[in-house]
C-alpha cells in the first residue's frame, strides 16, 4: 500500500467536490463522471490556501505531491513534503532536511512568503484518528502566528473527521481588523463600502478536490512511457472488453500494460480479476511486514475473509482498536481474527496491508474493489466443496424461496452464484433453472463454455420473452462479454420462436453486432428497414449492422435521405448519427438534414452529438471542405434580417450551427483558411445562439480567431462584413464598423491588425463605403504611446485621394462644440454635483467628529441632554455596518471595535431607555392608508430591546406592561419574528396573547389579503411562540367566517384559510389535528369545488389518506381524462410537484398497499398515459402535465415498494387489472424481485461463518432456510437407507414410535454439522410434545417433525387431520416453528384408503395425497407457514435395487458426498 506510483510527468486534474458527495469520491465511475467537467491543474488548485485531495488507492497522489514540492523547491519557494504518519511521531524540523530548515527558517523571519506542506497520507494505516489529530497540531505548532502564511494541502480518504479536524486546527485566520478609523467610520455611515476585487472573491479559501482518473489520452501517452508499442491496440482491446474499470488508476495501468506486453492481449475479465488479485497480494515492496505470508496462504486468507464479508453484510474489517472507536454500534466492522482464528496476529496484520485491502477509516480496511470480494468469496465455497462439503450445503447458502414459494437466487450472493457457476456444473443449473438472469449479469459469462451460453441464453428468453415490458437490463459490459459468434444459431432459433417483449429483443439485436454475428445479418436488416417496428428496436437492429460493417448500409444510407415515410425524424438523427462518414457520404449527410428538424433551445442528438463527431471521426481535406460547404448552405438556407426581434438574424436550422462551428475549427486548425472557409466561420459565429452550453464549438472557434495570421484575419473581417451588408445594408460606416467590433463573439480588432487594416484603408480599388468603414477601424487601432492627433494625421496618407474621409479626420480632431442647450445641462450638472460633494463632506466631517468625540470624551455625548441623539446615531450607523443579520439593528460587535466595550455598554444602557419612551402603534390601530407604515425611530426601539436581551433573564424582569409594550415593538421586524421573541414568549405567554394575539384576531375579522406576514411570521416561527396563536386560530377557524365571500378575493381567502390550517396542523395537538381532519372531511363531502374548499384536499390526504383518496375521486369524477384539466392539477400538486406546498408523502404510514392501489387506478383512468407529452431530447420546462405524470410514477413507485405478505399480494391485484396491463410484467417482476430480498433479509454472525469453514454447513436464518434444511436432512437420511451399511434393517425391527424417534434424531443429529440442534419430544407453550424438533444454531426458527409408523392403525384420514389438527395447531403455533414434516415409516407393503375417492394407496399415494391436504393448509394459512409430508419406506430392497444403489451413488459422487465428511 506504501508503494510511490509516476506517472510520468503527465498532468493530472483535479475537480471540486460537491459537499453532499465527498463519501462517494472513492468511486471510480463517480470521479470518471466527475472528469466530464473540466478539472482544475496545480496552478489553479494553489491559489488556495487550504486543499484536501481525496483520492483512492493507486490513483497517483503520492507521486503527484513530491513532483509538485520538487517544482516549487526548485523554483526557490519554501515547499516541504512530509508524511502524515512521521509528522504524528516527530516534531516537523526533525523531518526536514538541513537546507529544508535553512529555508523554513528563511521563510519564518520573512513575513510576507507563503509556504506550501504537502502533508501525505501515503500509509493510511499507520495513521489513527488521534495520530492524524497530532501531525496536523505538530504541524500548527511549528507555524505558529503564521498560519495567514501556509498553504497546507493533504492527501485524505473521504472521511469528514479529516475535513473537520482540517478545519478546526489548521484554520484559515480571519483578515486581521485594521485598527478602526474615523475615515472608515463615517465611510459606512454614509453607505460607502470598498468593493473587493472579483479576483479576491473568486479565490476560495478551502476546497475538497478528487484527483481525477486518467483520461483515455492519458493512459494512451502512459502506455507509451510503459513500453506498449502499439497504445492504440491496447484502447482498442480495453474498449472491446469493457476493461476501463481496470486502467483508470495509474497503478492499473502499469499491471495492466505489463500483462499486454506478455500476452499482446487484454484476458478474459475472470483472468483480469485473478490477475489483479495476485499482483496485489504480493508482498510489500518496503519490505516491512510483520510476518513471512505465502502467496498461496495470502490467498487463502483473502478468501476467507471475502466470503466471510459477504455473508455478514459487513464490508468493512477490523484492521486495529481504531476501529472501536465512537461510531455507529450497528456498523460494527467483520473481525478477522474471529475468521482467520487460526492465523497469528502478526499474519492477519500482515495480509491486510497489503494491497488488495485499502483504507476505509481509521483503524478500519476495506477489499480495494467490490469485484475482488465477489470473486474471491465464490472461490472459497469452491474449495470447500472441494474439501468434502456437500453440494446440498452450497445450495442452501446460495439458494433460498421467497414466502410464496419462488425459488430464487439469493440477491445480496447472485454474483457469487455467477462466478461458481463457471466451475461447478451443478451450480450452474441450479443457477439456470431458477434466474438465467444471473448469469448474464454477474460473473464473466465469456468464460462460460460454447454450450452453456447457449443454454443460458435460451432460458433467460423463455423466461422473460413472452409479454411485456419489466425493467430488464443487463449491463453493457456483461453483454460484451457474453456475445460471441457460435451464439448466432441459437439467437435466430430464438427470434424465429417469436419474442413479445421488446427488451430481449433489443438484448438479442445487441449481441447479433456485439457476436459479429452474421448469418443473423438478416433478422437486423428486416427491423431497420421495418417502418412498422418501434425506433428503440429499429436503432439498435442498425447498431448491429454497423457492428457487422453489413454492405447493405450504402443502400439505407440511401434511403435515409430519401424516404421520409420510412424514416421519420428522430430515427433519422439517429441514424445518420451512425452512418456518418462511413456508409454516409458527406452529400447524402447534407441532404438527410435537409429534411431533419430538432427542437429550438434543446440539447439534442444533432446539436450536441454531430460537432464531437466531427470532431473525431477521420474525414479528408476535401470531405471537410465538402461538409463545410454542405452545412453553411443548409444554416443560412431562408434567413432573413428581422429588425422587430433578437437577433435580428437567425437560422432556421440553429441545431447546425455547433457542427458547422466544429467543421471551420478543424479546417482552421489544420491550416485551412480560405475566404469560403472565414465565411463559413463568420456565419457560424454571426448566428450562434451563445446562452445554451452546447454551444461549446463556437466558443473555441471564437478563441481560435485570436491566433489566426493577419491575412485570415483580414479575411475574416471582410467575411462578416459582406454577410451583414448582404442581408441588411449600413450606410454609416461608424454603425457598419461597431456591429463588427463590439458585438461577441466576432473579430476584436488590435494593434496587430494594423498592417492589414491600413493596407485596406488605402486599397483604391475598394469602394469609398468599404474604406470609410475601415478608416473607422483604424481610428480605433492606436498605440497608447501616440498621441491622438498625431495618430489622426498619420492616417490622412492612406485616404488622400477621398476628401470627405480627410475631413472626417478633421472632425475627429476638433474638439466638439457642445449645443447651448447641452452647455446649460452641463453647468447645472456640474452646479448640482458641487453641491452635493460639499453635503457629503460636510456630512462625512460630521461623522468623522462624532467618532472622535465619542472616542475622546464619551461622557459628553452620553450625557443625558445627548443621550439619545447618540443613540440615535449610533444606530444608523450600526444599521448600515451590514452585519447585523437578524439581531434587528444591534451590533454590539461594531460598536465594541470602534470604541471599546464601555461605550457599547452605554449604547446599550441608551437604547433599552429608548423603546421605553415610545409606543408605537400596532397595525389595528393606524388608519387605513398606514396599515403597512411605520416610523423610522420605532426600529431604534427594536434595537433597544434586542441590546437589552443581551441579558438571559431580562424578560424575567419586566412588568406587565413592559412586557406588552415590548410586543408593539415586534411587527417592525421584516425578517420574521425578531429573535429574542422565543425566550420571551416562555415567561409572558399572557401578553403575547394580548398584544399580537389579539392583533392577530383583528387581522382575521378584516377581508382577506394578498399575503399576511403575521400568519407567515407564525408559521415559520419557533413551536413554542407559534403554539400560543393555536386557540386564537382554532377559534376563527371554528367561527367559519372563512366560508363566507364578503366580496374578498377569493384566491386571497383561500391562502389566509391555507396558512391558519397549515399552522393549526403543525403546532396544534392530537386534538386539534383531529378536529381539523372531521373538518376537511365535512367540506370535502362533495369534492372539492373552488378555490377555498380546495385547500382542504392536501390537508385531508395528509391526515387520512382513505377520506384523501375518497374525496380526490368526488373531486376529479365529473371532469373527463384529459391533457390538462382539474384532475392533471391534483396529481400535479398532490403527488408531483416537489417544489410545491401540497405535495403528499406516498411513504406515509397511512398509505396501506390497498390505498396505493386505488390511487393508482385514478391515476392511470385520468392521467393516462395515452395523453402523456412525448418530449424530445433535451431540457424543457416542466409544465402541470410533467408534474402529473411524475405524480402517476410516485404512486406506483410507492405501490411496488410494499413489502410483506400484503405488498406482495396487492402487486398481483394490479398485475391483474387491465388498467395496467402495459405495466403488469414489470409490476410481477418487481414484486418477486422484493419478495427476494424479504427472503435475504438476514445476515449471518461471524460464529456462523466460522462454522462454515468447519463444518460445511451455514444455520439457517429464516423459516424457508430452515424448512429446506430439514427438508434436505431428510432426504440424506432415505439416501442413507440405500447405503449397504445402512440402518434399514434395524429400524424395521422397531414398533414403538419413541425409539423410533430417538433412532432417527439420532441420525439427524449426526448430520447437524453445528447448523441445528435436535430436541426430542421437547414441551411446547401449552404443554403438548412434539416428536422431533430442529432449532438453528443462528436464529430463533425451529423445523417440526411429527413421526408415524405406518403400521399403526391408522387410517389416510387420521394422518390427513394429523397433519392439521396436531402438527400444525398443536406444535407450530409460536411465530418461530412454521417448518414442519408428518414423517410416516413403514416396513410392510401395506395400502391405505383415500379418504374422498376410496381409491387404494400405497405409500407414494399416500404421500402425495397428504402433500395436496399440506399444500392446502398453506394455503388457507396465508403462506404463513411450510408444511410437507415425507415417507420412509424400510421394506428390504431386492438384489437389483441395490446394485442400482450403488452404480447411481458412484455416477453422483462428485455431486453427493457423504454428509459426515469434515470440512477443515
Amino acid at each position: 500500500m506504501a508503494t510511490e506510483l509516476k506517472t510520468n510527468d503527465i498532468e493530472r486534474s483535479f475537480q471540486d467536490i460537491p459537499d453532499d458527495k465527498i463519501t462517494e469520491a472513492e468511486q471510480t465511475a463517480f470521479l470518471v463522471d466527475l472528469g466530464w467537467h473540466k478539472g482544475s491543474n496545480w496552478d489553479d488548485l494553489l491559489k488556495s490556501k487550504r486543499i484536501l485531495i481525496i483520492s483512492e488507492a493507486g490513483a497517483g497522489k503520492t507521486y503527484e505531491c513530491r513532483t509538485r514540492q520538487q517544482a516549487l523547491w526548485a523554483a526557490g519557494e519554501p515547499a516541504f513534503y512530509v508524511e502524515l504518519a512521521d509528522l504524528a511521531r516527530s516534531n516537523l524540523r526533525d523531518l526536514l532536511s538541513h537546507h529544508e530548515e535553512e529555508r523554513f527558517d528563511v521563510w519564518l523571519v520573512s513575513q510576507s512568503d507563503v509556504a506550501t506542506f504537502f502533508l501525505d497520507s501515503i500509509d493510511e494505516l499507520k495513521l489513527s484518528l488521534g495520530s492524524f489529530e497530532q501531525a496536523l497540531k505538530r504541524l500548527a505548532k511549528a507555524v505558529a502566528g503564521q498560519l495567514s502564511r501556509v498553504r497546507v494541502v493533504i492527501t485524505s480518504r473521504p472521511i469528514p473527521i479529516d475535513e473537520q479536524l482540517f478545519r478546526q486546527i489548521l484554520p484559515m485566520p480571519d483578515e486581521p481588523d485594521e485598527a478602526a478609523t474615523s475615515e472608515e467610520f463615517a465611510n459606512i455611515a454614509m453607505a460607502r463600502r470598498a468593493q473587493k476585487s472579483s479576483e479576491e472573491q473568486i479565490a476560495r479559501d478551502w476546497r475538497n478536490v478528487a484527483l481525477l482518473p486518467l483520461s483515455n489520452a492519458q493512459i494512451k501517452e502512459m502506455a507509451i512511457r510503459e513500453g506498449v508499442d502499439d497504445p492504440a491496440a491496447l484502447l482498442a482491446d480495453i474498449r472491446q472488453r469493457n476493461a476501463e474499470e481496470f486502467v483508470r488508476r495509474p497503478q492499473d495501468l502499469i499491471e495492466l500494460c505489463a500483462d499486454w506486453r506478455e500476452h499482446r492481449r487484454i484476458r478474459s475479465h475472470r483472468d483480469q480479476v485473478a490477475s489483479n488479485i495476485a499482483v496485489k497480494l504480493k508482498p510489500r515492496e518496503d519490505g516491512r511486514e510483520k510476518a513471512a505470508l505465502s502467496a498461496d496462504k495470502a490467498l487463502e486468507g483473502a478468501r476467507r475473509l471475502a466470503l466471510a464479508a459477504t455473508l455478514s453484510r459487513k464490508l468493512t474489517l477490523r484492521h486495529s482498536a481504531e476501529a472501536d472507536r465512537e461510531g455507529d454500534p450497528t456498523d460494527t466492522p467483520l473481525d478477522p481474527s474471529s475468521i482467520l482464528h487460526d492465523w497469528t496476529q502478526d499474519e492477519r496484520t500482515t495480509l491486510l496491508e497489503r494491497s488488495l485491502f485499502g483504507f476505509a477509516s481509521y483503524g478500519r480496511v476495506r477489499f480495494h474493489h467490490r469485484s475482488v470480494i465477489e470473486y474471491l468469496a465464490a472461490e472459497h465455497l469452491l474449495g470447500l466443496r472441494a474439501q468434502g462439503m456437500p453440494i446440498r450445503s452450497v445450495k442452501r447458502v446460495l439458494f433460498t424461496a421467497t414466502a410464496q414459494g419462488d425459488e430464487v437466487v439469493k440477491p445480496s450472493l447472485r454474483p457469487v452464484a455467477a462466478w461458481m457457476a463457471l466451475r461447478e456444473d451443478a451450480i450452474f443449473d441450479e443457477v439456470l433453472r431458477r434466474e438465467p438472469d444471473v448469469l448474464l449479469n454477474f460473473g464473466d459469462p465469456e468464460s462460460l463454455s460454447s454450450a452453456q451460453r447457449q443454454q443460458a441464453l435460451r432460458a433467460y428468453v423463455e423466461r422473460h420473452g413472452a409479454g411485456g415490458w419489466r425493467g430488464l437490463r443487463v449491463p453493457s459490459i456483461q453483454l460484451h462479454r457474453f456475445a460471441a459468434s457460435d451464439l448466432a444459431p441459437e439467437v435466430k432459433r430464438l427470434w424465429e420462436g417469436g419474442i413479445e417483449n421488446p427488451e430481449i429483443r433489443e438484448i438479442l439485436l445487441n449481441l447479433i453486432g456485439l457476436g459479429k454475428m452474421a448469418d443473423c445479418a438478416d433478422i437486423a436488416y428486416a427491423i431497420a428497414t421495418d417502418g412498422k417496428a418501434s425506433e428503440g428496436e429499429r436503432i439498435d437492429a442498425l447498431d448491429a449492422l454497423i457492428h457487422l460493417s453489413d454492405s447493405r448500409l450504402t443502400a439505407i444510407s440511401a434511403s435515409l435521405a430519401d424516404d421520409t415515410s420510412l424514416w421519420p425524424n428522430r430515427l433519422t438523427r439517429a441514424g445518420l448519427l451512425r452512418l456518418f462518414p462511413t456508409s454516409l457520404s458527406v452529400e447524402l449527410l447534407c441532404k438527410t438534414l435537409a429534411r431533419t428538424t430538432e427542437k429550438k433551445r434543446s440539447v439534442g442528438d444533432i446539436s450536441w452529438n454531430l460537432p464531437r463527431l466531427i470532431e473525431h471521426v477521420d474525414l479528408s481535406p476535401d470531405m471537410l471542405d465538402a461538409l463545410r460547404h454542405g452545412l453553411t448552405e443548409l444554416s443560412v438556407e431562408g434567413i432573413a434580417w428581422n429588425e422587430k426581434q433578437w437577433p435580428h438574424l437567425a437560422s432556421k436550422r440553429q441545431f447546425l450551427l455547433p457542427a458547422l462551428a466544429a467543421t471551420c475549427l478543424r479546417q482552421i486548425r489544420n491550416g485551412t483558411t480560405t475566404p469560403d472557409v472565414m465565411r463559413s466561420t463568420a456565419i457560424a459565429l454571426r448566428l450562434a445562439e451563445r446562452e445554451y452550453d452546447h454551444t461549446e464549438p463556437a466558443k473555441q472557434l471564437a478563441a481560435a480567431l485570436s491566433d489566426l495570421p493577419p491575412d485570415a484575419r483580414r479575411l475574416m473581417f471582410e467575411a462578416e462584413d459582406a454577410f451583414l451588408q448582404a442581408h441588411c445594408p449600413q450606410t454609416d460606416p461608424s454603425k457598419r464598423y461597431a456591429r463588427l467590433a463590439f458585438r461577441r463573439p466576432g473579430m476584436h480588432l488590435g494593434t496587430n491588425d494594423a498592417d492589414w487594416v491600413l493596407a485596406s484603408l488605402a486599397d483604391r480599388g475598394r469602394s469609398a463605403d468599404d474604406r470609410a468603414m475601415m478608416l473607422e477601424a483604424a481610428i480605433r487601432i492606436r498605440d497608447d504611446n501616440v498621441e491622438w492627433t498625431e495618430h489622426l494625421a498619420s492616417l490622412k496618407p492612406y485616404v488622400a485621394d477621398l476628401p470627405d474621409l480627410i475631413e472626417r479626420l478633421d472632425q475627429h480632431a476638433q474638439p466638439q462644440k457642445p449645443s447651448p442647450e447641452e452647455l446649460r445641462w452641463q453647468r447645472e450638472d456640474a452646479k448640482r454635483q458641487k453641491h452635493d460633494e460639499r453635503r457629503d463632506a460636510k456630512a462625512h466631517a460630521s461623522w468623522v467628529l462624532f467618532w472622535r468625540e465619542i472616542v475622546n470624551d464619551p461622557d459628553a455625548v452620553f450625557a443625558a441632554d445627548r443621550s439619545e441623539n447618540t443613540a440615535w446615531n449610533l444606530w444608523r450607523a450600526m444599521e448600515r455596518s451590514g452585519e447585523e443579520s437578524r439581531a434587528s439593528g444591534w451590533n454590539r460587535r461594531f460598536i465594541e471595535r470602534h470604541f471599546g466595550k464601555e461605550v457599547a455598554d452605554r449604547l446599550r444602557l441608551a437604547v433599552m431607555a429608548f423603546w421605553r419612551k415610545d409606543r408605537p402603534t400596532l397595525r389595528s390601530e393606524r388608519p387605513e392608508t398606514e396599515k403597512g407604515t411605520y416610523l423610522t425611530r420605532w426600529q431604534l426601539g427594536l434595537a433597544g430591546i434586542a441590546a437589552e436581551a443581551e441579558n438571559p433573564k431580562w424578560a424575567e424582569e419586566l412588568s406587565q406592561n413592559e412586557a406588552e409594550l415590548a410586543l408593539r415593538y415586534v411587527s417592525i421586524e421584516l425578517n420574521g419574528f425578531p429573535a429574542w421573541l422565543e425566550g420571551f414568549a416562555a415567561v409572558h405567554p399572557a401578553a403575547v396573547d394580548a398584544v399580537l394575539g389579539a392583533e392577530l384576531t383583528t387581522e382575521l375579522s378584516e377581508p382577506a389579503i394578498g399575503h399576511s406576514g403575521m400568519l407567515q411570521d407564525i408559521q415559520y416561527g419557533a413551536p413554542t411562540v407559534a403554539r400560543l396563536f393555536v386557540p386564537r386560530l382554532r377559534a376563527w377557524l371554528d367561527a367559519g367566517k372563512w366560508r363566507l365571500g364578503n366580496n374578498e378575493d377569493e384566491a386571497a381567502r383561500a391562502n389566509r384559510l391555507r396558512q391558519v390550517v397549515q399552522i393549526l396542523v403543525q403546532h396544534g395537538d392530537a386534538d386539534t389535528t383531529a378536529h381539523i381532519r372531521a373538518l376537511a372531511k365535512a367540506e370535502l363531502v362533495e369534492g372539492a369545488k373552488d378555490a377555498v374548499s380546495s385547500i382542504w384536499l392536501p390537508v385531508l390526504m395528509r391526515l387520512d389518506a382513505a377520506d384523501g383518496i375518497d374525496a380526490l375521486e368526488k373531486t376529479i369524477k365529473p371532469h373527463a381524462p384529459a391533457k390538462f384539466g382539474p384532475a392533471a392539477n391534483w396529481f400535479s400538486s398532490l403527488f408531483g410537484d416537489r417544489h410545491g406546498d401540497g405535495e403528499t408523502y406516498l411513504s406515509a404510514s397511512g398509505f396501506t398497499p390497498e390505498l396505493l392501489l386505488r390511487l393508482a387506478r385514478l391515476a392511470y383512468q385520468y392521467i393516462r398515459p395515452s395523453d402523456d407529452i412525448v418530449r424530445e431530447e433535451g431540457s424543457f420546462s416542466p409544465n402541470t402535465r410533467d408534474h402529473a405524470e411524475r405524480g402517476r410514477s410516485n404512486i406506483v413507485n410507492a405501490l411496488l415498494s410494499t413489502t410483506g405478505p400484503e405488498g406482495w399480494g396487492i402487486k398481483l391485484k394490479l398485475a391483474a387489472d387491465p388498467l395496467f396491463a402495459d405495466f403488469k410484467d414489470r409490476a410481477l417482476a418487481m414484486a418477486r424481485e422484493r419478495a427476494a430480498e424479504e427472503a435475504d433479509a438476514a445476515a449471518f454472525a461471524e460464529a456462523d461463518i466460522v462454522a462454515l469453514d468447519r463444518y460445511g454447513e451455514l444455520p439457517p436464518l429464516t423459516r424457508d432456510e430452515m424448512f429446506v434444511l430439514m427438508t434436505d436432512r431428510l432426504d440424506d437420511v432415505d439416501d442413507s437407507l440405500l447405503r449397504d451399511d445402512s440402518p434399514r434393517a434395524a429400524w424395521a425391527l422397531i414398533d414403538d414410535e419413541k425409539i423410533m424417534r430417538q433412532q432417527i434424531a439420532r441420525e439427524l443429529r449426526a448430520n447437524a454439522n453445528g447448523a441445528y440442534k435436535v430436541d426430542q419430544e421437547a414441551v411446547t407453550a401449552d404443554e403438548k410434545e412434539t416428536d422431533i424438533r430442529l432449532r438453528s444454531t443462528g436464529s430463533e426458527h425451529e423445523a417440526i417433525i411429527e413421526l408415524k409408523i405406518g403400521e399403526k392403525d391408522r387410517s389416510a384420514a387420521d394422518l390427513k387431520a394429523t397433519i392439521k389438527d396436531q402438527l400444525v395447531v398443536k406444535y407450530m403455533a409460536a411465530e418461530n416453528s412454521r417448518a414442519g414434516c408428518l414423517l410416516i415409516t413403514v416396513k410392510s407393503a401395506r395400502t391405505w384408503l383415500h379418504p374422498e375417492t376410496g381409491a387404494t394407496l400405497d405409500l407414494a399415494g399416500l404421500i402425495a395425497m397428504l402433500n395436496e391436504e399440506a399444500a392446502r393448509i398453506e394455503r388457507e394459512m396465508g403462506d404463513s407457514l411450510r408444511l410437507t409430508a415425507r415417507g420412509l419406506n424400510l421394506q428390504p430392497r431386492l438384489p437389483t435395487e441395490r446394485a442400482k444403489s450403488r452404480a447411481r451413488q458412484r455416477k453422483a459422487s462428485s455431486e453427493q458426498e457423504p454428509e459426515e465428511a469434515a470440512v477443515g
